[in-house]
């Protein structure tokens, strides 16, 4: 089983590719404290374990809106957002008063290029809405 891929050599067997992002205008403040944060962290962990099939290749919580950047089947990548919403809901539910209304977009990455790039969005995205955190001092 390969934990790693180098772009060049297996895109297309790893492929379908997702970005799956919510909309940072519907809602103020979803994480609100440290604590939501990693209440969002253990929930993903939780729906990767519950979706071995899908791979999230990395991903960004922001107090507002979300990002992964997820391999797999498109009804498979959905069903994981859902089930990481739901988890979520149950913990988070004072936070955000419809729940239904959180939704998702899954945009396909077609093509090696868009791949980099949406990978360095996402992990540029806390960066720049945080800059004193960066990848070797993160909480």
């Amino acid at each position: 089983m390969k934990t790693h891929f180098y772009f060049t050599q297996d895109f297309e067997s790893y492929t379908p590719f997702w970005h799956l992002f919510t909309n940072g205008n519907d809602f103020k403040i979803i994480f609100q404290n440290d604590s939501d944060y990693i209440f969002g962290m253990n929930i993903l962990a939780v729906c990767a374990c519950l979706f071995p099939d899908v791979k999230i290749l990395t991903f960004v919580l922001m107090s507002n809106h979300i990002h992964f950047i997820l391999s797999g089947e498109e009804k498979r990548c959905k069903e994981l957002f859902e089930c990481f919403k739901w988890k979520l809901s149950r913990g988070l539910y004072k936070n955000i008063s419809n729940w239904k209304n959180f939704q998702a977009t899954l945009a396909p990455i077609g093509d090696e290029d868009y791949l980099r790039t949406a990978i360095a969005y996402v992990n540029r995205n806390a960066y720049v809405a945080h800059p004193q955190f960066t990848p070797y001092n993160y909480q």
